[in-house]
């Protein structure tokens, strides 16, 4: 709202100008827009079923609940605690081309610095599973030991 708001008042203070705002919500998952101009223009609808049926068209990935075995880093995001610490958040992708979601183990510092350092996608991970979690580490026997805890 605050990036609404300060767009207006600029589009406001000149003439014929526009403005531009961007906007990530949900979880990432959705994105919105919204250009803004002292220009007025007229209303036009738009019907979208068509895109609708093109996105629908667009094949999904399988994602593999319970993964095991060696995976690469699409993307992650590391959560930082009040105390210090760190956990790593992996999406990444089996040899099969199935997506997993994990995580790191408490303490696995080696996988958190990976995904803190300059380049981190493609690296290749090793992952274990136990009935309702996923790990993710550098080093098999991390992934293995964290999942059997």
């Amino acid at each position: 709202m605050h990036a609404i708001v300060e767009t207006v008042e600029r589009v406001r203070a000149t003439s014929d100008s526009f403005g531009f705002v961007g906007a990530n919500g949900g979880s990432m998952s959705k994105y919105s827009v919204g250009v803004y101009s002292t220009r007025p223009r007229t209303w036009t609808e738009w019907d979208d079923a068509e895109n609708q049926q093109e996105l629908d068209a667009v094949p999904t990935m399988r994602v593999e609940e319970h993964p095991s075995g060696v995976g690469t880093i699409e993307t992650y995001t590391v959560r930082w605690g009040r105390d210090g610490s760190r956990v790593g958040i992996i999406i990444g992708r089996l040899v099969d081309e199935t997506r997993f979601i994990a995580t790191t183990a408490s303490g696995d510092d080696e996988t958190v610095d990976l995904l803190l350092g300059e380049n981190p996608f493609g690296a290749v991970v090793h992952v274990a599973t136990t009935g309702s979690h996923n790990f993710a580490a550098v080093e098999r026997s991390v992934a293995e030991a964290a999942a059997s805890s």
